[in-house]
């Protein structure tokens, strides 16, 4: 009985962990040979996968972007207008650059979500900083807030500082 007990803690302390998965990656398109670092992380907050990354291509020196999806039973698409991203205590509005959703045909589920362009003016804020938050809006007035947890935020400050 101690030995079920004892998993059963175990594995609930497993499950509420803030981040359940995190991957770090290097990716060169062999088509533009854009280079781009990525921080993926799943099961951040409300979010099944939260991505930053940062890209360097010919076009454009390198830009910065944050990817966020969640599942919804009903579709509550994320705003085109705007995200906001708080870095110790000064918020900033930020572009929606892509929105997107598509419903499982499995089991009724929709992920939606999101893609945001960081401005580089930004960036050296980010990388000073000590806690960042994001607000997401829905088009039906909701709004995700997520407070990024200290591991995550340190592997975007990894991303910042990559090199090509």
């Amino acid at each position: 009985m101690k030995k079920v007990v004892g998993l059963l803690i175990m594995l609930c302390c497993l499950c509420l962990s803030q981040v359940s998965y995190a991957e770090f990656d290097k990716r060169v398109d062999s088509f533009d040979e854009t280079i781009r670092f990525y921080s993926v992380n799943q099961d951040v907050s409300d979010f099944v996968q939260l991505n930053f990354y940062k890209s360097f291509s010919k076009d454009k020196n390198e830009y910065y972007r944050i990817y966020a999806a969640t599942h919804f039973l009903k579709k509550y698409d994320f705003s085109k207008d705007y995200a906001e991203l708080k870095i110790d205590g000064n918020i900033y509005k930020v572009d929606v650059i892509k929105t997107e959703d598509y419903k499982y045909s499995n089991n009724g589920l929709y992920s939606i979500s999101l893609t945001v362009e960081i401005p580089n003016e930004i960036i050296d804020d980010l990388l000073a900083s000590n806690k960042v938050s994001l607000r997401f809006h829905r088009e039906n007035g909701w709004e995700d807030i997520v407070d990024l947890p200290d591991e995550v935020l340190a592997e975007w400050k990894q991303v910042i500082e990559m090199e090509k």
